[in-house]
């Protein structure tokens, strides 16, 4: 097993520790269902693109960081991932 450290804001660590404890996950166990996704299907799952927000998602809600298609998909991916085990 291998370590990564990253560096991230604050207020976005908090949120997503309180996003993987609403899905029953850990940090380490979030960033290890991503990697084996990325690998899975060689590819990072969601598109990423230069579009201008006219707002930052710092300023918005914890609600609306992700639409709810983005949820869907990460679900989604989370239950394929948890089948691999």
């Amino acid at each position: 097993m291998e370590n990564i450290t990253i560096s991230i804001e604050e207020a976005d660590k908090r949120a997503l520790e309180e996003f993987c404890r609403e899905v029953g996950l850990s940090l380490d166990s979030f960033f290890g269902i991503y990697i084996k996704k990325v690998l899975r299907d060689d590819e990072i799952p969601f598109e990423i693109t230069s579009e201008r927000r006219t707002s930052q998602y710092h300023d918005e809600p914890e609600s609306s960081f992700l639409t709810s298609g983005e949820s869907d998909i990460i679900a989604k991916a989370i239950d394929e991932l948890k089948g691999l085990n």
